[in-house]
């Protein structure tokens, strides 16, 4: 056995001898190098190293500039070192391969490792550029067990070393106190963290480069509170977002179940802040608090917020971080609504809404809505200063039922207002596609009530019912039996096609308000662009006969002829429309008269009308001007013209019975031919 001694001594001896001396020194400094430049991405270089028995000196050159020394003693036998070291990096990518996440920038650290192999710590100073912090590791078996740190750090510049867009920049004190660490289990780790943020600013630049979206230069702050419990970890949070919004929360983890029940409450006094984050115009203040419980297979969130007198609550279940099942109610103002969205309030009321959705899935949302609209209101003021519209005091309550399958909606709608009253049976919306149908009735009352629209008074009830889709284009059907007959529209973009069948002209009179001057049945097409408000009339009107008005009388006066006794069997009239400017011309044929007009203008908008009329009754020839007030317009003959026309046809009719057998045919003819 001795010489078994011997030879394991020998042995040793002779290693040791190679490995600790310069000799063995110059073989191993290759062999560490090569093994450095496999797993850096720079050239490295041994500058110095000096390896023995009980010390060790290195240093280490990395690229051009970077440097790692370490020198000091250590103890193979009791297995512990005393020894310093310093790091000056100016690019920390070079050892992502020996990272367990990517980092970059520059890292400059020093500090001293003492200890031995059961109790050993690692106490250094570091920076990066502007930060600086302190450390100790403590250290059994060579595994970190503890850690202790705490320092000044600017956010701009750990964000930039940890590879994210340094959207925002603050100064943060750091202090970290892990009594017991685990990097295996976590959950088993024991300490308390706390970080204060300060001073708090969005990089507006990074932020519009990065996500494409303009926020404003915020302040913010926030207060973290970590307390590391066997088997659990509570959070305390606590953020101020310019000067008088804020975000708290308090969370516990139970490493246990891998589960989280906490609270939150948020008070903003300002959503303008979140404008470009949600992608609409936001203001005005909002407030929420709740509780979070569950873990990552399901989790659930239960709170209530609102506005002012707006209250909702609310409950959303998650199944693995998805929204899963949400369900909503309570009590909502319009107005408080529209100003939250930043919209003018055209309308106030109050709504009593009720959300419960099964299924969240883009392409599968299931789910019931309903609401109920009270004490509705129009905001008159503002219709009338943005769209010039004269609305009177209008008042109005509904009632929605929408049933939501496979992201379709389908809605009935029942709307009661001092104006109309719409209800609607089935309406139908993909949220797939963002097509829409839905058939609708509307009934107006009293039709003067949309005088504000129309520009005009009218008169009478109307009832409306029809259909509304939209796939590329808008397209609104309509129908009504009105004016004695009844009228088909089709709205398709900004083209308005209509038709009335068997119409009274007396009706339409009376519901325009006008004078009633012809009674006859009517058929008629419209074309109109409602975007220029531009069209065509074209209308047939059959057995017609004139009413008795101020020019039947005036021409019975003054030719013993009763033109309220005629029929006419057909009469024509194409008007062109041009912004409540009709322009039209007439045709009308009866046995004995006819009557003509070219170029009349009715301005609806005015009131006023301006016409001639050319009228031939029997054998007189009457030109009549029709101008003024629609409602009682002044009325003018051209006499002298029609008495003319009737002395030559009295002495025609002389030439032709008193005088034929005095003349020759030759001298009746000539003398006819003189009164043309």
């Amino acid at each position: 056995m001795r010489w078994l001694t011997g030879v394991i001594l020998l042995t040793v001896t002779l290693l040791m001898g190679l490995l600790f001396t310069p000799f063995g020194n110059a073989a191993l400094k290759p062999l560490i190098e090569s093994q450095l430049q496999e797993r850096i991405a720079a050239p490295a270089r041994l500058e110095q190293f000096s390896l023995g028995l009980f010390h060790l000196n290195m240093t280490l050159h990395i690229a051009k500039a970077d440097r790692i020394v370490l020198h000091g003693a250590y103890s193979i036998f009791d297995q512990s070192v005393d020894m310093t070291y310093a790091v000056d990096v100016h690019d920390l990518s070079l050892f992502n391969a020996l990272m367990p996440r990517p980092l970059q920038g520059p890292l400059q650290t020093s500090g001293t490792i003492v200890g031995e192999r059961d109790s050993m710590a690692v106490q250094g100073r570091g920076s990066l550029i502007q930060s600086r912090f302190d450390y100790i590791v403590s250290l059994q078996d060579f595994e970190p067990k503890g850690l202790n740190i705490q320092g000044d750090l600017k956010l701009q510049e750990i964000l930039h070393a940890t590879m994210f867009t340094p959207v925002a920049d603050a100064d943060i004190a750091l202090h970290a106190d892990i009594q017991r660490l685990d990097l295996n289990r976590l959950e088993r780790s024991t300490g308390e963290a706390f970080i204060k943020v300060n001073e708090g600013r969005i990089n507006t630049k990074a932020v519009r480069q990065e996500y494409n979206m303009t926020l404003a230069d915020t302040p913010f702050a926030v207060d973290i509170n970590l307390t590391m419990a066997q088997s659990e970890a509570d959070i305390v949070m606590d953020a101020r977002i310019a000067e008088d919004s804020k975000i708290a929360c308090d969370t516990t983890f139970h490493a246990a179940t891998q589960s989280v029940d906490g609270m939150y409450r948020i008070d903003i006094k300002d959503l303008s802040l979140l404008s470009a984050i949600a992608g609409i115009p936001l203001h005005g203040p909002f407030h929420t608090n709740g509780t979070v419980k569950g873990n990552h297979k399901q989790t659930t969130i239960e709170g209530d917020g609102g506005i002012v007198s707006t209250q909702v609550q609310y409950s959303l279940f998650l199944e693995k971080f998805e929204a899963k099942r949400l369900k909503l109610n309570g009590d909502v103002a319009l107005h408080e609504l529209l100003y939250l969205a930043a919209q003018p309030i055209y309308a106030r009321a109050d709504i009593n809404l009720l959300v419960a959705m099964s299924n969240l899935e883009k392409e599968a949302l299931t789910g019931v809505v309903k609401t109920q609209v009270n004490s509705g209101t129009l905001n008159s003021v503002l219709l009338q200063r943005d769209f010039n519209l004269s609305v009177p005091l209008t008042t109005f309550k509904a009632e929605a039922t929408t049933q939501i399958v496979d992201s379709v909606a389908s809605s009935s709608i029942d709307m009661i207002s001092t104006i109309a009253s719409l209800q609607t049976q089935e309406t139908l919306f993909s949220m797939k596609d963002g097509t829409f149908h839905s058939d609708y009735k509307v009934i107006v009352d009293d039709l003067n009530a949309l005088q504000f629209v129309t520009q005009r008074p009218l008169r009478g009830g109307a009832t409306v019912t029809g259909e509304v889709t939209y796939r590329t284009d808008l397209e609104v059907t309509a129908h009504s039996d009105i004016l004695g007959g009844n009228i088909d529209a089709l709205l398709r973009h900004n083209k308005l096609s209509a038709t009335l069948q068997e119409g009274r002209t007396t009706a339409l009179s009376n519901m325009l308000m006008l004078p009633n001057v012809f009674a006859s049945t009517i058929n008629a097409t419209l074309d109109y662009n409602l975007l220029s408000n531009k069209g065509r009339l074209a209308a047939r009107l059959a057995e017609g006969k004139i009413q008795p008005n101020v020019l039947t009388r005036m021409l019975q006066r003054a030719t013993r002829f009763d033109l309220t006794q005629e029929v006419y069997e057909m009469t024509e009239l194409n008007s062109t429309i041009d912004n409540q400017v009709v322009t039209s011309n007439l045709s009308m044929h009866s046995r004995l008269t006819t009557i003509k007009a070219r170029d009349a203008v009715l301005n609806l908008r005015r009131n006023r009308i301006d016409a001639t009329l050319d009228m031939i009754l029997e054998h007189y020839r009457i030109p009549v001007t029709v101008h003024g007030d629609i409602d009682a317009p002044h009325i003018g003959m051209d006499a002298n013209k029609m008495f003319q026309d009737e002395g030559k046809e009295r002495l025609k009719e002389l030439i032709d019975t008193k005088l034929d057998d005095a003349l020759s045919p030759e001298a009746k003819a000539l003398l006819k031919g003189l009164l043309h």
